[in-house]
């Protein structure tokens, strides 16, 4: 038997992202010019509130981190660990679902771009850079 059922933390995590304000947590990176292009607006409410979630289980986790730093008793420590990795894991698995539904909002991204979010829900599309490649490009071409 489980500690806990499967059914049961889906229904939680369900909870959780109806309850969750988009508002409360969004993106706050300010848009960069030089190599960035605007190529959406997230304006879905349940992919926001996804982005929104992942980050407030980040930021729980980083807490917690500081709770666990300051506590005494190791057996609350260890607990605090526990609570603190389930975080984190939660947010990865949120974060990864954020951008499988802004990959399916937007038309050519699964392949061919390197997708960031910006303040006011923007998406961009960047360049990746290669700093080696740059180097020796330069050095051959010259």
């Amino acid at each position: 038997m489980l500690a806990t059922e499967p059914k049961a933390i889906i229904e939680q995590m369900m909870g959780d992202l109806e309850a969750m304000d988009p508002e409360a947590f969004p993106p706050n990176y300010p848009m960069k010019v030089e190599g960035e292009e605007k190529v959406a607006i997230v304006e879905d409410l349940y992919t926001r509130k996804v982005y929104a979630l992942a980050k407030h289980f980040l930021r729980e986790s980083e807490q917690l981190q500081l709770d666990i730093k300051y506590e005494s008793d190791p057996q609350e420590r260890e607990r605090l660990k526990t609570m603190a990795v389930e975080l984190q894991t939660k947010a990865k698995m949120l974060d990864q679902m954020f951008w499988f539904l802004v990959n399916t909002q937007v038309p050519g991204a699964w392949l061919t771009m390197n997708l960031g979010i910006r303040a006011g829900w923007i998406i961009v599309k960047y360049e990746t850079r290669d700093p080696l490649r740059e180097m020796f490009g330069n050095l051959f071409n010259s």
